[in-house]
């Protein structure tokens, strides 16, 4: 039988984190000089962020990453992104992990039929079209 005790614990964690910074700080240079004294700053913000909404594993914090190349940094919080925040909390699903996917999810959908609605319009001789927001509840307007 193997005891673990609470100190031997936190120290299998502490070296997890370390490892996560380690490698979040690897794939976020490309985005800063290797030498930046910014980029250890950043990597602790976003990973902090992350944690925030449970956003844990090493595989969740890439896919959160994702979400802010794509959007920004608080993209959750910017006006006409509240359903984003809401889908990080959303109680619905059992897991951090599984918030991210379904945000993930929509996100992607509603990228593509901005992108198809916007190549219908241009096929269709209406012009160039542009979302208000990605919001789900986003009206299309036309330019």
């Amino acid at each position: 039988m193997i005891i673990l005790r609470t100190r031997q614990l936190e120290q299998f964690e502490a070296a997890r984190c370390n490892r996560l910074f380690l490698a979040m700080q690897e794939f976020m240079s490309p985005m800063y000089s290797q030498a930046s004294p910014d980029l250890p700053v950043k990597v602790r913000e976003f990973m902090s962020q992350a944690s925030g909404y449970g956003i844990t594993s090493e595989h969740d914090l890439y896919g959160y990453f994702g979400l802010i190349q794509r959007y920004g940094w608080d993209f959750e919080h910017q006006p006409g992104n509240e359903w984003m925040a809401a889908a990080l909390v959303d109680n619905s699903f059992t897991s951090p992990s599984d918030r991210l996917t379904h945000l993930i999810t929509r996100c992607d959908a509603l990228e593509n039929a901005i992108a198809a609605n916007a190549s219908i319009a241009r096929d269709s001789g209406l012009g160039a079209i542009a979302p208000v927001s990605l919001s789900p509840t986003a009206e299309i307007t036309q330019s």
